[in-house]
């Protein structure tokens, strides 16, 4: 049974398509995962499911009840969690959950039992009276999925939780998540690659160009897409040290050196040219990488510890036509 469906849902801008025919089938109970590139258009859909935005085209199903014909109703049942919320310079964890829940008509002598129980599940019970401005990054996401709670959704939208956020806090949101699913949420989740997803979803899609490119159960997906993400380094150091830091490193695939405009490829340590030594210019490391989330931390500290200087260690957005592979012309989906 599917708690959502869509059907050719579109929205335009002008003569610019942001969401062109999106049909999607969510399973009750599932965890269902959209990745894409920037602009592929995964903010626009769930603002559209989440009836913030009107469709030029199309609808959706919510149990029965239509994104046209019957928005309110379907607020009721739906949890959204943007990707940023802007908030009030002095208001408290606390207060501002207890706000949400006087926008959803939760009585008074119910909010505090609500706001406890929620802080709790996300684990910011003991930052309830601080200001949200005190919070991490991590922090705030977590807030802002306990906000997206406050009405019991049956079906949770996630817009890119693991955004801009580090390693610990991307592993926390994620045990939340599944957490989240073992109570009997289903949750639609964007992610800017599949790899985001690796291990979390029970179903996948692909959208580029407003468009998806594939669906399916997650390990049909998973057959069917590069299992890779490109990580860039920029640090002062020793490159040859670098370098064989990172070859030896768990998940590295490929190891690409930019350096004074010249571009020199590794393929393992077994392959390692000489690298210059050069300690005084900003070097910039391409890193094709297939490992988890801890193993990037890992690669990070053991970097640190070799005395380079880190300028900025983060994944680099990468085209969707990219990650597609053994994808049949006449088929979008499986």
């Amino acid at each position: 049974m599917n708690i959502l469906e869509s059907f050719d849902l579109s929205k335009a801008y002008g003569k610019q398509v942001a969401v062109d025919q999106v049909n999607l089938a969510v399973p009750a109970g599932s965890i269902f995962g959209i990745s894409g590139p920037v602009n592929a258009g995964k903010t626009t859909l769930l603002r559209l499911l989440a009836t913030l935005t009107l469709p030029t085209a199309g609808d959706a199903q919510y149990s029965g009840h239509s994104l046209i014909g019957n928005p309110k109703r379907i607020r009721r049942i739906v949890g959204y969690m943007p990707q940023t919320f802007g908030v009030c310079e002095h208001v408290t964890v606390g207060e501002y959950v207890r706000l949400f829940a006087d926008c959803y008509g939760i009585p008074e002598n119910e909010q505090g039992a609500l706001v406890a129980d929620l802080l709790q599940l996300v684990d910011l019970s003991h930052r309830k009276n601080h200001p949200i401005t005190n919070l991490t990054r991590g922090m705030r996401q977590r807030l802002s999925l306990a906000r997206a709670l406050t009405n019991d959704p049956q079906l949770l939208l996630l817009d890119e939780p693991f955004a801009h956020v580090d390693p610990r806090a991307h592993v926390e949101m994620r045990e939340l998540i599944k957490e989240l699913h073992n109570m009997g949420k289903t949750v639609l989740i964007t992610a800017g690659t599949p790899a985001d997803l690796a291990g979390l979803c029970t179903d996948q899609a692909i959208l580029d160009h407003g468009r998806i490119v594939l669906s399916g159960s997650a390990d049909v997906v998973k057959t069917r897409v590069v299992d890779h993400r490109i990580i860039v380094v920029r640090f002062f150091g020793n490159l040859e040290v670098a370098s064989g830091i990172i070859t030896q490193s768990r998940g590295v695939q490929r190891l690409q050196v930019i350096s004074a405009g010249a571009e020199i490829e590794s393929g393992g340590a077994e392959n390692q040219q000489e690298l210059p030594a050069i300690v005084t210019v900003l070097k910039e490391v391409h890193i094709t990488f297939n490992g988890s989330y801890g193993d990037a931390s890992e690669l990070l500290r053991l970097l640190m510890r070799s005395g380079a200087q880190i300028v900025s260690f983060g994944e680099a957005p990468e085209d969707v036509g990219a990650l597609i592979i053994r994808l049949p012309a006449d088929e979008s989906s499986v």
